[in-house]
């Protein structure tokens, strides 16, 4: 795939939204650092999307924009915005993602806090137990209690 990664960086610049999206996520995994240049100048793109793949790829790098574009995704006004920046949190699946998530749990978006309680249980990491039991007991909302139960099973088989 390393033989590929200059005709990636250049549908970075593609007029095509969706051809942008596909290049930032595979920069983003490829693990080739000829990639962080052409990610640090997608984190500009106006599609949200590219920005944060692009931020994902270069948190992977351990590069601080990658990290803070995301934590700052995690508080955008757009829904898709926020659930984007989840999922990248989750792929990469570290203690600094982690950290990111369970600040952001206790959000008053009810989609937000049930994407963010699945997405600890599926990167597993059991210091997320207490806010899930927390959120399985107390929210107010049924599918985040329900998304922090599914955690929990993953987390430590108890319901």
């Amino acid at each position: 795939m390393s033989n590929n990664i200059q005709m990636y960086i250049e549908q970075l610049m593609d007029e095509n939204p969706e051809v942008r999206l596909n290049a930032a996520y595979i920069l983003a995994i490829m693990n080739d650092k000829r990639a962080v240049e052409p990610l640090v100048e997608a984190l500009d793109d106006e599609y949200a999307g590219v920005r944060i793949l692009a931020a994902e790829g270069l948190a992977r790098f351990r590069d601080e924009r990658g990290w803070k574009l995301l934590a700052d995704a995690l508080n955008d006004e757009d829904t898709e915005t926020c659930w984007c920046a989840v999922h990248s949190l989750k792929r990469l699946g570290n203690a600094q993602a982690v950290e990111l998530l369970m600040e952001k749990i206790d959000d008053s978006n009810a989609e937000l806090r049930s994407n963010i309680a699945s997405a600890l249980g599926d990167i597993g990491d059991t210091r997320a137990i207490a806010k899930l039991e927390h959120l399985a007991k107390e929210d107010s909302n049924v599918l985040v209690r329900n998304a922090a139960e599914k955690a929990l099973i993953k987390l430590c088989g108890k319901k």
